[in-house]
């Protein structure tokens, strides 16, 4: 019996092979641990929302997702109490370098090779629970001392603790001063810290990415670009990186890198439905039409796209705030201009425009409606709204 005082009391067993999930659980049975058990990521995202865990054991190659994709999600969990869970990677025989940098860099993980044994399931349970514990006192000095003071906006005081509390603790908690030192405004100190942390530990890619990112806060986008780009190669698949070189890229005018680091943000969060499109936005923002328009039919359909933005612009037409609706309609016809589809895009911004009642507005709902009934020569509520336009502007010009 191992330790209680060491062990989890519910965990959660994420393996895709059911011989592998059964071993696991009967050795927790064995040991009066409560075991959930999920048979693949969805699984797995749906129970940890709606239960919580001390521990999870996670299979690094679960069928079309890494086990470390879903580290990264719950350790920036919405719930902050669910943040502090102790993470397993269960690893077998095919494994890779960048694997082991990854697990590595995002930290304070235990490693558990198959098959399974009772010993060292009970050993990797202890250790990573002894980490778990280490990341959560780390993080209550900075919740209950620091960020008191940052939402205060005393941000020396709360630099002058970060230095008091946290650089003597060891590079994690140098690691986190970082942090503090970036919220409260002291980017260069910040940046000082992170580079002496990335010499003394060159193959923890945790701290080269601080040094990427805070070149880039800092506008050095050359240095941030070659500290991203060697951290990725080394520990591939971190979401918060590629979110941040995506907008590297953007910034550097790199369309074609930014595009394809967003296929892999894609191919890590099979999850989030939206993601796609907040994509497409930050490439027509940056002045990537083209990129955003040919990434855009690679990987959503018209109808998607027009129901996701069609979506939005109802909400806001439902608290009369009508500009913004046509800015979101105004999206998907920037993205899908040529798409027969893009009809019910043009009907709901004309109606928009109508609601605005001023007769410039009616003249532009007027245009959309006629090229709609082109896409669409069938559809009779904008040929009766047409008539409605017709009828208000003829009315405009009679009086004119």
């Amino acid at each position: 019996m191992a330790n209680p005082d060491q062990m989890p009391q519910k965990v959660l067993l994420v393996d895709d092979d059911p011989g592998d999930l059964k071993t696991l659980e009967n050795i927790l049975k064995s040991q009066n641990i409560n075991a959930v058990t999920a048979n693949d990521w969805s699984t797995a995202l749906y129970q940890f929302n709606q239960q919580k865990f001390d521990l999870a054991i996670i299979e690094l190659d679960l069928d079309d997702l890494l086990g470390t994709a879903l580290i990264q999600k719950w350790r920036d969990h919405d719930v902050v109490s669910k943040r502090d869970c102790a993470y397993i990677v269960s690893i077998g025989m095919q494994r890779t370098s960048g694997d082991e940098a990854l697990i590595s860099e995002i930290g304070d993980i235990a490693k558990l090779a198959k098959p399974f044994k009772t010993p060292a399931v009970l050993g990797a349970m202890a250790k990573a629970m002894a980490m778990a514990k280490q990341r959560s006192q780390l993080s209550q000095i900075k919740s209950q001392l620091i960020d008191p003071l940052l939402r205060q906006k005393k941000f020396d005081k709360a630099s002058e603790i970060a230095s008091k509390k946290l650089l003597s603790i060891g590079n994690k908690g140098k690691h986190l001063a970082v942090k503090v030192y970036e919220e409260a405004g002291a980017l260069d100190k910040a940046l000082q810290v992170a580079s002496e942390l990335a010499k003394a530990e060159p193959q923890n890619m945790a701290y080269l990415n601080e040094v990427g990112r805070l070149n880039m806060l800092l506008g050095n986008l050359d240095a941030a670009k070659k500290a991203f780009e060697v951290a990725d190669k080394a520990a591939p698949m971190n979401i918060a990186r590629l979110n941040d070189m995506a907008s590297l890229y953007l910034e550097l005018k790199e369309p074609e890198n930014s595009v394809n680091t967003f296929r892999q943000i894609l191919n890590l969060t099979p999850e989030d439905k939206e993601i796609k499109f907040d994509m497409y936005q930050r490439l027509m923002q940056a002045g990537f039409d083209k990129h955003a328009q040919d990434f855009c039919k690679e990987t959503s359909t018209p109808i998607e796209l027009i129901r996701h933005f069609n979506n939005k612009g109802v909400i806001y037409s439902k608290d009369n705030d009508y500009i913004s609706a046509i800015d979101e309609y105004k999206k998907a016809l920037d993205l899908i201009p040529q798409a027969k589809e893009i009809y019910r895009i043009k009907y709901n911004m004309a109606i928009a425009h109508i609601n605005l009642k001023y007769v410039d507005h009616i003249m532009t709902a007027h245009e959309l409606l006629q090229e709609c009934l082109e896409l669409n020569p069938e559809f009779e509520k904008a040929r009766e709204k047409l008539k409605v336009t017709e009828k208000y502007l003829q009315k405009y010009r009679s009086a004119g």
